[in-house]
């Protein structure tokens, strides 16, 4: 199977690698930044391009690695180039997988339920959720193959379910990771390291692998420490968001564990 990669960011490094180590053939990878192109083409050994006239018509799937916003003009512009019959893939989660589907017939969805950074080596990629659809009976079966190559943990899920595993792992990973944040100012603020509550970090984050969440709560607000509560509020009267933030989040926990 040949595959031509639009995109050349975070999602297209990591799924550029992992398909390639499952022996797919990476042929050609697209960027309007031909030295992005360039960097992302030497390390999967294809072919870089940074015009549309460039793009060869014969790959078995087009993978747009893009950002949301991007995925209908790119689209847009593949329609263009590409004969109607071909197979064209976004990889997101919050996006339908119709969107394309006035374009391509063939038009599908390939997600990594993953947070994805340049910086980091996933060498677990066996474990991350690789989530498909298509419209078409045999790219349907032909992405469950693909997907279980690539990761033990595959699922064909619709628009609807697509959508509220991106809504979670965005409650998940992008707000926890800003709550990190918060609590890294905090802590500077009176000159202390964020290295005390990484230890903690790493626990809390441990524990769910084990338990459900519900089980795992902790905290003055699991526990109704009211005199508790009050004397964080006061310490943030200077911060009137974070407190805000913070009497949502405590009155959400003791909500829950009524």
């Amino acid at each position: 199977m040949t595959i031509a990669l639009i995109g050349a960011g975070n999602v297209a490094l990591h799924l550029g690698q992992r398909l390639r180590a499952c022996g797919i053939v990476i042929s050609q990878v697209y960027s309007r930044r031909l030295e992005r192109a360039r960097d992302l083409g030497d390390l999967l050994h294809a072919t870089p391009i940074s015009q549309w006239d460039a793009l060869k018509q014969n790959a078995d799937a087009y993978l747009l690695a893009v950002s949301d916003d991007a995925i209908r003009p790119v689209g847009e512009a593949l329609a263009k180039r590409l004969p109607k019959d071909s197979l064209v893939i976004h990889t997101s989660g919050a996006t339908p997988c119709g969107l394309l589907a006035d374009l391509f017939p063939r038009a599908a969805v390939f997600y990594p339920l993953q947070t994805l950074s340049r910086n980091r080596h996933l060498d677990f990629f066996i474990e991350v959720p690789l989530c498909y659809d298509a419209g078409n009976p045999d790219d349907l079966a032909l992405l469950a193959q693909l997907a279980r190559q690539m990761s033990a943990e595959v699922h064909h899920l619709n628009d609807e379910q697509r959508a509220r595993c991106h809504l979670a792992a965005v409650f998940a990973n992008n707000f926890s990771n800003h709550l990190f944040q918060i609590a890294a100012e905090l802590l500077a603020e009176q000159e202390l390291p964020f290295s005390l509550i990484r230890p903690l970090i790493r626990e809390t984050a441990a524990k769910v692998q084990e338990q459900l969440p519900e089980t795992a709560q902790t905290g003055p607000a699991r526990r109704g420490d009211q005199a508790t509560l009050q004397r964080h509020i006061a310490q943030l009267s200077a911060y009137p968001e974070l407190q805000t933030i913070y009497q949502l989040l405590s009155d959400h926990i003791q909500q829950s564990n009524k």
